[in-house]
């Protein structure tokens, strides 16, 4: 496992995942440690991605980044440094509904899309 730790930080996160087969049995910290390393990784492509403008890959990476803080959080719900960054994570590329999800909606009465997936880079305060 310390391999996987190791690949992660050095922004190698697919490798890192690839070794992660046995980490259910791992305790909760652990396994929430390694989670947010990957999940960090990704961010940090990401945002080398968006500063590339290379849009869509920054929006598949961030989406993934996602996915690891909330396994770290699933497996540490005190991580206090995974919530923070899940949150960044989710200002940079929202998760709302997609038009068409559901169905049974009267398309006059579906309410406007707001928001883009493209992610921006949070600058100063509110």
């Amino acid at each position: 496992m310390p391999r996987a730790l190791f690949l992660a930080l050095r922004d190698r996160p697919q490798e890192a995942e690839a070794l992660l087969a046995g980490l259910a049995a791992a305790p909760p910290g652990l396994r929430s440690e390694y989670h947010y390393a990957i999940g960090n990784a990704r961010m940090r492509i990401g945002f080398e991605r968006i500063e590339r403008n290379r849009i869509d890959e920054a929006t598949a990476l961030i989406n993934l980044a996602k996915a690891s803080y909330r396994e770290a959080l699933r497996a540490r719900p005190g991580n206090f440094d995974a919530k923070v960054n899940l949150d960044l994570a989710m200002r940079l590329v929202r998760d709302l509904p997609r038009e068409g999800q559901d169905g049974n909606e009267d398309p006059e009465t579906r309410p406007l899309r707001l928001w883009t997936d493209l992610p921006g880079l949070p600058r100063g305060a509110p």
